[in-house]
């Protein structure tokens, strides 16, 4: 129950920021899933790796989240006298995860403590490693009485995003407490190296309009300047993650910013995307909300994994121009 409350209340804080976006009401589901493709030492190891120019990989992250799962649930210290009663881990969408990031690792143990509840959280929470903030919290009872504690640790830039532990902690018909630790580590499903434009773009096109009807805007950008700039910007986004969230009903046939990036020798589209008008958000990459504004992208007419990003506020202000009227 405490989870199914959390993750509604993020969804809705996403929903939230979408609204005031300016999109209508309702409800869908978005369900995203790209095409094949202790806690301080796991992320020190990740990040050596990355400062020594080494990519992280699709698999390397994978194997990062395993470690930094197992990581976080290291940082918790029972009280005296506890005694493990059980303990596992799984991975991918099928483990008890905390949130729907479907790329995850998770770590989880048990154990019954004499103490009584209120005194077993509040010494774990004392013990746990610097540098995490509270999520979320929640209690039920009085039979038996229940309080948790969602906590998340910073992400680690291409490598992971969601790093939780959650803390609960629930009163025993015999006495004492049964205390029980979760984490997900979430691993970042990294670009194919295909999903990239080819070199030799010498022009772009920017539309926006309603399918079937002349555009509202278009232009065309030859600038060399301009045009590498618009390269760049494709080129840094990361591939919307796996995972479900709710997002708000569109219209059929709503309007498009179509981008198309043509080859100096030919003139020949080589990549195109497109993307609602309306993803002018501030939200970092990694916001599950983005998986509701994906940036459709092909490479020589195959389709690729949708775009997770803000590329419009960058165009509008390259172009000088308003792309969504």
């Amino acid at each position: 129950m405490v989870r199914l409350m959390l993750w509604q209340r993020v969804l809705r804080t996403v929903l939230l920021f979408i609204c005031a976006g300016g999109v209508t009401a309702a409800v869908a589901t978005a369900m995203i899933s790209p095409t094949a493709g202790s806690m301080s030492p796991a992320i020190g190891v990740v990040a050596t790796g990355r400062s020594h120019g080494i990519l992280p990989t699709t698999a390397s992250n994978r194997r990062a989240a395993v470690r930094d799962a197992k990581g976080l649930l290291a940082g918790v210290a029972p009280p005296a006298g506890a005694v493990l009663q059980s303990s596992g881990t799984k991975i991918g969408p099928h483990a008890p995860l905390l949130t729907t990031a479907f790329a995850s690792a998770v770590a989880y143990s048990t154990w019954t403590v004499p103490e009584d509840p209120a005194s077993v959280l509040s010494f774990v929470e004392t013990h746990l490693p610097s540098g995490s903030k509270v999520v979320s919290t929640g209690s039920g009872g009085p039979n038996p009485s229940t309080q948790s504690v969602i906590r998340s640790w910073p992400p680690v830039d291409g490598v992971l995003d969601v790093r939780w532990l959650e803390i609960d902690v629930t009163s025993a018909s015999s006495g004492g407490t049964q205390l029980h630790a979760e984490s997900q580590s979430q691993w970042v499903v990294t670009r194919p190296s295909g999903e990239q434009i080819p070199a030799g773009v010498r022009e772009v096109d920017v539309t926006s309009g309603w399918p079937g009807k002349p555009p509202f805007v278009s232009r065309q950008v030859t600038n060399r300047a301009d045009v590498r700039r618009l390269v760049r910007l494709f080129r840094s986004l990361e591939i919307v993650q796996p995972g479900a969230i709710n997002c708000p009903a569109f219209s059929p046939n709503p309007a498009a910013v179509v981008i198309d990036f043509r080859s100096g020798a030919t003139k020949q589209v080589v990549a195109d995307a497109s993307v609602s008008p309306e993803a002018s958000f501030s939200w970092p990459p990694n916001v599950p909300g983005w998986a509701c504004f994906p940036v459709a992208f092909t490479v020589r007419g195959r389709k690729w994994n949708p775009l997770s990003g803000n590329v419009i506020t960058p165009i509008e202000r390259l172009l000088r121009v308003n792309l969504g009227s």
